[in-house]
Protein backbone atom coordinates (compact mmCIF):
# COMPACT_ATOMS: atom_id res chain seq x y z
CA UNK A 1 0.00 0.00 0.00
CA UNK A 2 1.23 3.03 -0.91
CA UNK A 3 1.14 6.19 1.68
CA UNK A 4 0.38 9.15 0.42
CA UNK A 5 2.67 12.52 1.78
CA UNK A 6 0.89 15.46 2.55
CA UNK A 7 1.59 18.72 3.30
CA UNK A 8 -0.47 18.97 6.78
CA UNK A 9 1.95 16.19 8.30
CA UNK A 10 4.41 18.69 8.51
CA UNK A 11 4.74 18.15 12.71
CA UNK A 12 8.09 20.77 12.58
CA UNK A 13 5.52 23.90 12.69
CA UNK A 14 3.50 22.68 15.83
CA UNK A 15 0.33 21.70 16.17
CA UNK A 16 -1.38 25.15 17.51
CA UNK A 17 -0.28 26.57 13.65
CA UNK A 18 -3.42 26.18 11.09
CA UNK A 19 -3.34 24.01 8.58
CA UNK A 20 -3.21 26.73 5.31
CA UNK A 21 -0.41 28.38 7.43
CA UNK A 22 1.91 25.62 7.26
CA UNK A 23 1.21 25.04 3.87
CA UNK A 24 1.96 28.21 2.74
CA UNK A 25 4.99 28.64 4.57
CA UNK A 26 6.23 25.22 2.67
CA UNK A 27 5.50 27.13 -0.35
CA UNK A 28 6.80 30.06 0.29
CA UNK A 29 10.46 28.29 1.19
CA UNK A 30 10.19 26.93 -2.79
CA UNK A 31 10.50 30.79 -3.67
CA UNK A 32 13.23 32.00 -1.77
CA UNK A 33 15.68 29.10 -2.33
CA UNK A 34 16.23 30.60 -5.89
CA UNK A 35 16.47 34.25 -4.20
CA UNK A 36 19.60 32.71 -2.21
CA UNK A 37 21.24 31.75 -5.51
CA UNK A 38 20.84 35.32 -7.13
CA UNK A 39 20.76 37.56 -4.67
CA UNK A 40 24.22 38.39 -3.36
CA UNK A 41 25.25 38.66 -6.74
CA UNK A 42 23.34 41.88 -7.49
CA UNK A 43 25.23 44.42 -6.16
CA UNK A 44 28.36 43.29 -8.11
CA UNK A 45 26.39 42.82 -10.90
CA UNK A 46 25.56 46.44 -10.89
CA UNK A 47 28.95 47.61 -10.11
CA UNK A 48 30.20 45.92 -12.98
CA UNK A 49 28.53 48.52 -15.09
CA UNK A 50 30.21 51.42 -13.01
CA UNK A 51 32.40 51.14 -10.44
CA UNK A 52 30.90 54.21 -8.82
CA UNK A 53 29.20 53.31 -5.82
CA UNK A 54 26.69 55.95 -5.64
CA UNK A 55 25.60 54.95 -8.99
CA UNK A 56 25.46 51.23 -7.84
CA UNK A 57 23.24 52.06 -4.85
CA UNK A 58 20.96 54.54 -6.69
CA UNK A 59 20.22 51.67 -9.66
CA UNK A 60 20.19 48.94 -6.58
CA UNK A 61 17.32 51.75 -5.24
CA UNK A 62 15.05 51.45 -8.27
CA UNK A 63 13.72 48.54 -7.30
CA UNK A 64 12.13 49.98 -3.36
CA UNK A 65 11.39 53.16 -5.21
CA UNK A 66 8.37 51.16 -6.95
CA UNK A 67 7.70 49.09 -3.83
CA UNK A 68 7.13 52.04 -2.13
CA UNK A 69 4.85 53.78 -5.04
CA UNK A 70 3.00 49.87 -5.31
CA UNK A 71 3.20 49.01 -1.55
CA UNK A 72 0.69 51.09 -0.21
CA UNK A 73 -2.75 50.73 -3.02
CA UNK A 74 -1.71 47.07 -2.90
CA UNK A 75 -1.92 46.94 0.85
CA UNK A 76 -5.51 48.34 0.08
CA UNK A 77 -6.18 45.85 -2.66
CA UNK A 78 -5.32 43.41 -0.32
CA UNK A 79 -8.08 44.31 2.15
CA UNK A 80 -10.68 44.07 -1.01
CA UNK A 81 -9.73 41.00 -3.09
CA UNK A 82 -8.22 37.86 -1.16
CA UNK A 83 -4.28 38.10 -0.27
CA UNK A 84 -4.27 33.99 -1.24
CA UNK A 85 -5.59 35.18 -4.88
CA UNK A 86 -2.99 38.24 -5.05
CA UNK A 87 -0.05 35.84 -3.96
CA UNK A 88 -0.78 33.56 -7.18
CA UNK A 89 -0.80 36.37 -9.46
CA UNK A 90 2.47 37.77 -7.57
CA UNK A 91 3.95 34.22 -8.28
CA UNK A 92 3.36 34.37 -12.19
CA UNK A 93 4.79 37.87 -12.10
CA UNK A 94 7.81 37.01 -11.14
CA UNK A 95 8.00 34.60 -13.46
CA UNK A 96 7.92 37.01 -15.78
CA UNK A 97 10.34 39.07 -14.10
CA UNK A 98 13.13 36.23 -14.45
CA UNK A 99 13.38 36.58 -18.30
CA UNK A 100 13.73 40.36 -17.48
CA UNK A 101 16.42 39.94 -15.49
CA UNK A 102 17.71 36.98 -17.45
CA UNK A 103 18.06 38.39 -20.92
CA UNK A 104 18.89 42.25 -20.00
CA UNK A 105 21.70 43.05 -22.02
CA UNK A 106 21.99 46.92 -20.72
CA UNK A 107 21.26 49.18 -17.91
CA UNK A 108 18.35 50.27 -19.04
CA UNK A 109 16.80 46.97 -19.07
CA UNK A 110 18.24 45.89 -15.34
CA UNK A 111 16.53 49.31 -14.64
CA UNK A 112 13.33 48.07 -16.29
CA UNK A 113 13.55 44.59 -15.01
CA UNK A 114 13.57 46.09 -11.63
CA UNK A 115 10.69 48.74 -12.33
CA UNK A 116 8.52 44.89 -12.69
CA UNK A 117 9.76 43.75 -9.87
CA UNK A 118 9.36 46.40 -7.73
CA UNK A 119 5.43 46.21 -8.53
CA UNK A 120 5.91 42.60 -7.97
CA UNK A 121 7.44 42.12 -5.12
CA UNK A 122 4.53 43.94 -2.74
CA UNK A 123 1.93 42.21 -4.59
CA UNK A 124 3.60 38.95 -3.36
CA UNK A 125 5.02 39.83 0.43
CA UNK A 126 2.32 42.79 1.69
CA UNK A 127 -0.78 39.65 0.84
CA UNK A 128 1.68 36.83 2.38
CA UNK A 129 1.73 39.36 5.93
CA UNK A 130 -1.79 39.82 5.31
CA UNK A 131 -2.54 36.56 5.23
CA UNK A 132 -0.76 35.14 8.32
CA UNK A 133 -2.36 38.31 10.12
CA UNK A 134 -5.95 36.97 8.68
CA UNK A 135 -5.31 33.00 9.63
CA UNK A 136 -3.95 33.51 12.71
CA UNK A 137 -4.97 34.42 16.23
CA UNK A 138 -3.30 36.89 18.64
CA UNK A 139 -2.19 33.94 20.59
CA UNK A 140 -0.09 32.26 17.79
CA UNK A 141 0.55 35.38 15.61
CA UNK A 142 3.81 35.91 16.89
CA UNK A 143 4.78 31.97 16.49
CA UNK A 144 3.43 32.52 12.60
CA UNK A 145 5.34 35.11 11.95
CA UNK A 146 8.55 33.60 13.79
CA UNK A 147 8.57 30.62 11.79
CA UNK A 148 7.45 32.76 8.56
CA UNK A 149 11.08 34.45 8.85
CA UNK A 150 12.89 31.29 9.55
CA UNK A 151 11.65 29.84 6.70
CA UNK A 152 12.15 32.65 4.49
CA UNK A 153 15.44 32.68 5.75
CA UNK A 154 16.06 29.42 5.49
CA UNK A 155 15.25 29.48 2.06
CA UNK A 156 18.10 32.04 1.44
CA UNK A 157 20.60 30.01 3.73
CA UNK A 158 19.97 26.88 1.45
CA UNK A 159 20.34 28.98 -2.03
CA UNK A 160 23.31 30.60 -1.21
CA UNK A 161 25.02 27.32 -1.24
CA UNK A 162 23.64 25.94 -4.24
CA UNK A 163 24.46 29.46 -6.10
CA UNK A 164 28.19 28.58 -4.48
CA UNK A 165 28.36 25.05 -6.04
CA UNK A 166 26.93 26.60 -9.27
CA UNK A 167 29.52 29.27 -9.69
CA UNK A 168 32.40 26.86 -8.70
CA UNK A 169 31.14 23.89 -10.94
CA UNK A 170 29.35 25.20 -13.72
CA UNK A 171 30.20 28.98 -14.22
CA UNK A 172 27.31 30.59 -15.04
CA UNK A 173 26.73 34.39 -15.69
CA UNK A 174 24.65 36.17 -13.45
CA UNK A 175 21.74 36.61 -16.56
CA UNK A 176 21.63 33.00 -16.26
CA UNK A 177 21.21 32.95 -12.44
CA UNK A 178 18.57 34.87 -12.70
CA UNK A 179 16.42 32.79 -15.30
CA UNK A 180 16.03 30.25 -12.74
CA UNK A 181 13.78 32.49 -11.14
CA UNK A 182 11.19 31.41 -13.82
CA UNK A 183 11.06 27.98 -12.83
CA UNK A 184 11.19 28.07 -9.36
CA UNK A 185 8.25 30.95 -8.68
CA UNK A 186 5.78 28.34 -11.40
CA UNK A 187 6.73 25.05 -8.85
CA UNK A 188 6.01 27.52 -5.67
CA UNK A 189 2.98 28.41 -7.44
CA UNK A 190 1.42 24.83 -8.11
CA UNK A 191 2.08 24.57 -3.99
CA UNK A 192 0.08 27.60 -3.23
CA UNK A 193 -2.81 26.58 -5.45
CA UNK A 194 -3.46 23.45 -2.16
CA UNK A 195 -3.70 26.72 0.20
CA UNK A 196 -7.23 27.72 1.21
CA UNK A 197 -7.90 31.10 3.42
CA UNK A 198 -9.91 30.48 6.29
CA UNK A 199 -12.78 32.67 6.02
CA UNK A 200 -13.28 36.06 7.53
CA UNK A 201 -15.75 36.99 10.18
CA UNK A 202 -18.15 39.97 9.59
CA UNK A 203 -16.02 40.68 6.00
CA UNK A 204 -18.07 42.24 3.00
CA UNK A 205 -17.86 39.66 0.20
CA UNK A 206 -14.99 40.00 -2.08
CA UNK A 207 -14.57 42.43 -4.68
CA UNK A 208 -13.47 41.91 -8.64
CA UNK A 209 -10.28 43.70 -9.59
CA UNK A 210 -12.00 46.29 -11.73
CA UNK A 211 -14.48 47.23 -8.81
CA UNK A 212 -11.19 47.12 -6.23
CA UNK A 213 -9.42 49.67 -8.30
CA UNK A 214 -11.47 51.89 -9.22
CA UNK A 215 -12.69 52.12 -5.51
CA UNK A 216 -8.75 53.13 -4.47
CA UNK A 217 -8.47 55.42 -6.84
CA UNK A 218 -11.64 57.09 -6.38
CA UNK A 219 -13.14 56.43 -2.88
CA UNK A 220 -9.72 55.96 -0.83
CA UNK A 221 -7.93 58.35 -3.07
CA UNK A 222 -4.73 56.02 -3.62
CA UNK A 223 -2.81 57.00 -0.46
CA UNK A 224 -4.98 59.65 1.00
CA UNK A 225 -7.08 56.96 2.97
CA UNK A 226 -3.74 54.88 3.97
CA UNK A 227 -2.44 57.84 4.90
CA UNK A 228 -5.20 59.30 7.65
CA UNK A 229 -5.35 55.67 8.61
CA UNK A 230 -2.10 55.43 9.23
CA UNK A 231 -2.00 58.61 11.66
CA UNK A 232 -5.01 57.11 13.44
CA UNK A 233 -2.51 54.84 15.09
CA UNK A 234 -1.42 57.92 17.10
CA UNK A 235 1.92 57.43 18.61
CA UNK A 236 2.77 53.55 18.84
CA UNK A 237 2.29 53.51 15.29
CA UNK A 238 4.61 56.40 14.68
CA UNK A 239 7.20 54.83 16.91
CA UNK A 240 6.98 51.50 14.75
CA UNK A 241 7.54 53.54 12.10
CA UNK A 242 10.63 54.74 13.15
CA UNK A 243 11.94 51.31 14.16
CA UNK A 244 11.12 50.02 10.85
CA UNK A 245 12.58 52.38 8.83
CA UNK A 246 15.50 52.23 10.90
CA UNK A 247 15.32 47.91 10.63
CA UNK A 248 15.46 48.19 6.87
CA UNK A 249 18.98 50.72 6.96
CA UNK A 250 20.52 47.98 8.65
CA UNK A 251 19.34 45.23 6.59
CA UNK A 252 20.90 47.12 3.59
CA UNK A 253 24.31 46.46 5.34
CA UNK A 254 23.58 42.87 4.54
CA UNK A 255 22.13 43.38 1.18
CA UNK A 256 24.28 46.13 -0.39
CA UNK A 257 27.38 46.79 1.26
CA UNK A 258 28.31 43.20 2.74
CA UNK A 259 28.59 42.41 -1.06
CA UNK A 260 30.68 44.59 -2.13
CA UNK A 261 32.84 45.05 1.65
CA UNK A 262 33.25 40.84 0.21
CA UNK A 263 34.80 42.01 -3.58
CA UNK A 264 37.77 44.41 -1.22
CA UNK A 265 38.58 41.61 0.74
CA UNK A 266 38.98 39.21 -2.25
CA UNK A 267 36.19 37.02 -0.43
CA UNK A 268 35.48 35.79 -4.40
CA UNK A 269 32.07 34.43 -5.67
CA UNK A 270 31.23 31.18 -4.05
CA UNK A 271 32.97 32.85 -0.81
CA UNK A 272 30.08 35.88 -0.85
CA UNK A 273 27.27 33.20 -1.90
CA UNK A 274 28.27 30.83 1.58
CA UNK A 275 28.71 34.08 3.74
CA UNK A 276 25.48 35.33 2.53
CA UNK A 277 23.63 32.41 3.28
CA UNK A 278 25.46 32.48 6.60
CA UNK A 279 24.04 35.77 7.30
CA UNK A 280 20.54 34.22 6.94
CA UNK A 281 21.42 31.38 9.75
CA UNK A 282 20.14 33.46 12.89
CA UNK A 283 16.82 34.71 10.88
CA UNK A 284 16.39 30.92 10.54
CA UNK A 285 15.58 30.70 14.52
CA UNK A 286 13.41 33.92 14.68
CA UNK A 287 10.67 30.98 15.98
CA UNK A 288 12.83 30.80 19.30
CA UNK A 289 14.13 35.03 19.13
CA UNK A 290 9.93 35.70 19.26
CA UNK A 291 9.25 33.46 22.20
CA UNK A 292 12.07 35.23 23.91
CA UNK A 293 10.48 38.11 22.80
CA UNK A 294 6.89 37.30 24.07
CA UNK A 295 8.43 35.91 27.36
CA UNK A 296 10.63 39.15 28.38
CA UNK A 297 8.70 41.58 26.84
CA UNK A 298 8.68 43.34 22.88
CA UNK A 299 9.78 46.46 23.94
CA UNK A 300 12.57 44.93 25.62
CA UNK A 301 13.72 43.02 22.90
CA UNK A 302 13.66 45.89 20.79
CA UNK A 303 16.05 48.52 23.06
CA UNK A 304 18.46 45.75 23.84
CA UNK A 305 18.44 44.77 19.67
CA UNK A 306 19.10 48.83 18.71
CA UNK A 307 21.63 49.46 21.54
CA UNK A 308 23.48 46.02 20.52
CA UNK A 309 23.48 47.41 16.67
CA UNK A 310 25.37 50.51 17.63
CA UNK A 311 27.48 48.57 19.50
CA UNK A 312 28.18 45.80 16.43
CA UNK A 313 28.79 48.47 14.08
CA UNK A 314 30.88 50.82 15.38
CA UNK A 315 33.04 47.51 16.06
CA UNK A 316 32.84 46.77 12.50
CA UNK A 317 34.09 50.24 11.17
CA UNK A 318 36.94 50.18 13.27
CA UNK A 319 38.01 46.31 12.86
CA UNK A 320 37.63 45.55 9.05
CA UNK A 321 40.41 43.51 8.04
CA UNK A 322 40.58 40.16 8.72
CA UNK A 323 38.29 38.34 6.90
CA UNK A 324 37.27 35.93 9.61
CA UNK A 325 36.59 38.54 12.18
CA UNK A 326 34.67 40.53 9.90
CA UNK A 327 32.61 37.15 8.96
CA UNK A 328 31.91 37.03 12.94
CA UNK A 329 30.83 40.62 13.14
CA UNK A 330 28.00 40.61 10.35
CA UNK A 331 26.71 37.75 11.48
CA UNK A 332 26.34 39.50 14.56
CA UNK A 333 24.69 42.17 13.23
CA UNK A 334 22.13 39.75 11.35
CA UNK A 335 20.98 37.72 14.76
CA UNK A 336 21.05 41.28 16.65
CA UNK A 337 18.60 42.06 13.56
CA UNK A 338 16.61 38.93 14.22
CA UNK A 339 16.17 39.84 17.85
CA UNK A 340 14.62 43.18 16.54
CA UNK A 341 12.10 42.43 13.60
CA UNK A 342 9.97 40.28 15.05
CA UNK A 343 9.31 41.82 18.17
CA UNK A 344 8.50 44.64 15.81
CA UNK A 345 6.23 42.73 13.45
CA UNK A 346 3.92 41.22 16.83
CA UNK A 347 3.39 44.97 18.12
CA UNK A 348 2.31 45.44 14.21
CA UNK A 349 0.19 42.49 14.48
CA UNK A 350 -1.33 44.19 17.49
CA UNK A 351 -2.56 47.08 16.97
CA UNK A 352 -3.43 46.82 13.27
CA UNK A 353 -7.96 47.12 12.73
CA UNK A 354 -9.49 44.11 12.03
CA UNK A 355 -10.84 45.25 8.00
CA UNK A 356 -7.48 47.33 7.75
CA UNK A 357 -4.85 44.50 8.05
CA UNK A 358 -3.60 44.38 4.28
CA UNK A 359 -3.85 48.44 4.43
CA UNK A 360 -1.88 48.80 7.34
CA UNK A 361 0.36 46.09 6.32
CA UNK A 362 1.27 47.71 3.01
CA UNK A 363 2.03 51.20 4.40
CA UNK A 364 4.49 49.56 6.63
CA UNK A 365 5.79 48.00 3.95
CA UNK A 366 6.21 51.29 2.24
CA UNK A 367 8.21 51.88 5.03
CA UNK A 368 10.80 49.56 4.99
CA UNK A 369 11.32 50.29 1.47
CA UNK A 370 11.79 54.13 2.20
CA UNK A 371 14.25 52.90 4.23
CA UNK A 372 15.88 50.37 0.97
CA UNK A 373 15.68 53.45 -1.09
CA UNK A 374 17.52 56.14 1.30
CA UNK A 375 19.75 53.18 2.66
CA UNK A 376 21.81 52.33 -0.54
CA UNK A 377 21.67 56.09 -2.37
CA UNK A 378 23.05 57.61 0.94
CA UNK A 379 25.99 54.50 1.69
CA UNK A 380 26.78 55.04 -1.73
CA UNK A 381 27.75 58.53 -1.31
CA UNK A 382 29.50 58.18 1.92
CA UNK A 383 31.21 55.36 0.58
CA UNK A 384 32.58 57.03 -2.62
CA UNK A 385 33.40 59.96 0.36
CA UNK A 386 34.74 58.43 2.68
CA UNK A 387 34.99 53.93 1.93
CA UNK A 388 32.68 51.56 2.24
CA UNK A 389 33.25 50.54 6.12
CA UNK A 390 32.31 54.32 6.92
CA UNK A 391 28.93 52.62 6.28
CA UNK A 392 29.01 51.24 9.53
CA UNK A 393 29.98 54.35 11.71
CA UNK A 394 26.66 55.91 9.68
CA UNK A 395 24.47 53.08 11.28
CA UNK A 396 26.07 53.29 14.30
CA UNK A 397 24.75 56.82 15.13
CA UNK A 398 21.68 56.04 13.30
CA UNK A 399 21.04 53.24 16.01
CA UNK A 400 21.83 55.60 18.91
CA UNK A 401 19.39 57.77 17.72
CA UNK A 402 16.71 55.50 17.81
CA UNK A 403 17.58 53.56 20.95
CA UNK A 404 17.15 57.05 22.35
CA UNK A 405 13.45 58.12 20.91
CA UNK A 406 12.50 54.56 21.08
CA UNK A 407 13.52 54.76 25.11
CA UNK A 408 11.73 57.92 25.42
CA UNK A 409 8.55 56.67 24.30
CA UNK A 410 8.72 52.99 25.42
CA UNK A 411 5.29 53.23 27.76
CA UNK A 412 3.90 53.84 24.02
CA UNK A 413 5.32 50.84 22.75
CA UNK A 414 3.15 48.57 25.45
CA UNK A 415 0.03 46.81 23.64
CA UNK A 416 -2.20 45.55 26.48
CA UNK A 417 -4.07 42.22 25.78
CA UNK A 418 -7.71 42.64 25.10
CA UNK A 419 -10.57 40.52 23.53
CA UNK A 420 -10.66 39.99 19.72
CA UNK A 421 -13.08 42.80 18.73
CA UNK A 422 -14.36 42.80 15.50
CA UNK A 423 -15.98 46.35 14.98
CA UNK A 424 -12.91 48.48 13.08
CA UNK A 425 -13.45 51.43 14.44
CA UNK A 426 -13.76 50.72 18.56
CA UNK A 427 -10.75 48.55 18.15
CA UNK A 428 -7.70 51.17 18.22
CA UNK A 429 -10.21 53.37 20.58
CA UNK A 430 -10.24 50.25 22.87
CA UNK A 431 -6.53 49.96 22.91
CA UNK A 432 -5.47 53.37 23.34
CA UNK A 433 -8.17 53.55 26.33
CA UNK A 434 -6.68 50.11 27.83
CA UNK A 435 -3.56 52.09 27.38
CA UNK A 436 -4.11 54.87 29.33
CA UNK A 437 -5.60 52.94 32.32
CA UNK A 438 -3.26 52.26 35.21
Amino acid sequence: MTRHFKLNTFSIFGADLPKNIKQMLVAILVFVIVWGIIEPFIPLYIKSISPNYTFVGTVFAVLNIFIFLASIPVGDLVDKVKPSRLIKIALVFYAIVGALYGFAGKIADLIFARSVHGISNPLLWVSTESFIRENTTKENNLKAFGWYSTIVNFGVAIGSVIGAIILVYFGLTFNQLFLLLTPFSMASLVLFLKVKANPKQGDSPEEGFGQAIEEIIEKDGVYKKEIKDFIGLGAIGIILAIIVFFNSLIMQTIYFIVPLLSEEINLGLPGLALLYGFLHVPFMFCFALAGLADKEGKTQIILLGLIMAAIVSAIIFFTIGSITLFVLLCFALAFVMALIIPATNSIISDIIPNLEIGEITGTYYGIACLGGIIGPIAFGIIADLYGLKTVFLATTIIAIIVFLVTFAFRKKLVVPKIPCIAEKKSTIKIILEEAERP
